[in-house]
């Protein structure tokens, strides 16, 4: 016997047991975002799943963000954001899908808007992305949207080795969803969902009453079966266009014949009727299936064309985005079973700005070089600057220029560059120097700025430290 089950994105497997034990059985349905802080966040939270520490759960709740839209901050402040999801089986216990090489698993970040969703969609470029409405977050993800890779950790499940997913949240790309928040356009339309359904819920049955009507003699009465499948045609085209009653009437149309306006105006005038038969005689049904196995083809072409729903696209909110994430799991093509599996979204959070002032900050020490004399032969000039000959000869230009006083005005006098004769100069520099000069520069500039923002004891701190001198 052959078990018949789908699967389903959950909170990532160490924290079942903290969820079940507080009843946050909605968060059980979600991945969770936690937040580490140091470079060496992926070792730790490799750490943290390994082993079989009955404590490992609360250790991973508490790195979980909370409710409320908190600010996450980016990695140049120490601090990285990483979704955790466990792709399970819809069978007893939960067991792990396990990822067929055609398969793929990744997750995408939307943005909030009212309560829809915008996709972050770039077809490949993601610095020429747009923010795109979702008319189902849920259900599937848009074609270009940008999806991120998912990587496995293992963790251990009394004894038993399981798999859980993660993944680094590009918080880095702040500014480029930021920027490009007034991009939104329009919903897009699913047509692989589309026509899964439409043959999934009408055709495919169709074409076994069909077979079914040919292979017999004297042929089934199908008058039920074939209203029945119409009325849930009616239903699918209701929910497609958002079209009133008339409206579908209008789009309804096979071959050339009024029978199946006739029987549609029944279905969609009163379903309990039609279901009954009631003034809708068998012969018209009967007619309607003759139509339907010669016009097959183009009644599919013309529903397949149904537009989707006009919805509007919600504008995104002004100032700070709030974001969420979703998990996808996607496979290839199978009868009629969905290709994609989306999770539920994950707390909604924001991302701190570059020059958050809240942000947590990296200690940087830079040590300057020792400029004695007997060190500089020791300096390396390793970068490298490479000018054509015209810019050269501008640069010379601007060297050579002499300023006199003319009258009441200052007057520059510049020779004309000279040919480079196509002749490229490159200038070697040293990058010791090159930061000395830029720190000596610095405390210049920001000391004459001083005397007008007072700002010298909030930008340095001088703290005198002893040098250990050699005997």
């Amino acid at each position: 016997m052959v078990t018949r089950h789908g699967q389903l994105w959950v909170a990532p497997g160490p924290l079942w047991t903290t969820l079940l034990r507080d009843a946050k059985l909605e968060a059980f349905a979600r991945p969770a975002v936690v937040t580490l802080a140091g470079d060496d966040f992926m070792e730790r939270l490799v750490d943290l799943f390994a082993g079989d520490d009955g404590g490992r759960g609360d250790a991973v709740a508490a790195l979980r963000i909370g409710a409320g839209s908190p600010r996450l901050f980016q990695p140049i402040h120490g601090r990285y954001a990483v979704v955790l999801a466990s792709l399970a089986c819809t069978l007893p216990g939960l067991p792990d899908h396990v990822v067929g090489p055609r398969e793929r698993v990744g997750f995408v970040v939307r943005r909030v808007a009212g309560a829809g969703e915008l996709a972050w969609v770039c077809d490949g470029k993601p610095d020429q992305g747009r923010w795109t409405a979702v008319q189902a977050p849920g259900k599937a993800i848009l074609a270009g949207e940008e999806v991120h890779a998912l990587f496995p950790v293992m963790w251990r499940d009394h004894g038993r080795v399981r798999r859980a997913w993660a993944g680094v949240v590009p918080i880095s790309a702040r500014e480029r969803y930021e920027a490009a928040a007034a991009q939104a356009s329009g919903p897009e339309a699913d047509p692989e969902t589309w026509e899964l359904a439409l043959d999934a819920r009408f055709f495919d049955p169709m074409d076994r009453l069909r077979a079914a009507n040919e292979s017999s003699s004297p042929p089934p009465d199908d008058s039920v079966a074939v209203l029945t499948l119409i009325l849930d045609l009616v239903g699918l085209m209701r929910a497609r266009t958002g079209c009133s009653d008339a409206e579908l009437r209008a789009l309804w149309s096979v071959g050339a014949t009024d029978l199946s306006a006739e029987i549609l105006a029944a279905a969609v005038a009163d379903p309990a009727d039609a279901r009954a038969v009631d003034g809708v005689p068998g012969l018209a049904l009967t007619l309607f299936f003759d139509m339907y196995t010669k016009d097959r083809q183009d009644l599919r072409a013309r529903l397949v064309a149904l537009p989707g729903p006009a919805v509007p696209s919600p504008s995104p909110p002004a100032g700070d985005g709030e974001y969420r994430v979703r998990c996808v799991y996607e496979r290839p093509p199978c009868g009629v079973r969905a290709t994609q599996v989306v999770s539920s979204s994950s707390d909604a959070f924001r991302i701190a700005s570059f020059l958050d002032l809240d942000a947590p900050q990296r200690p940087v020490h830079i040590g300057l070089p020792d400029l004695s004399p007997q060190n500089l032969g020791k300096l390396a000039r390793t970068v490298a600057f490479s000018m054509n000959g015209d810019l050269h000869a501008k640069a010379e230009r601007v060297r050579k220029a002499k300023v006199r006083v003319d009258g009441d005005k200052l007057a520059v006098d510049m020779e004309d560059p000279a040919d480079g004769a196509g002749i490229r100069w490159i200038s070697i520099w040293s990058i010791p120097i090159i930061t000395v000069c830029a720190t000596i520069l610095l405390m210049i500039v920001a000391t004459i700025l001083d005397y007008v923002f007072r700002w010298l004891p909030f930008l340095r701190i001088l703290i005198p430290v002893r040098e250990a001198k050699e005997d």
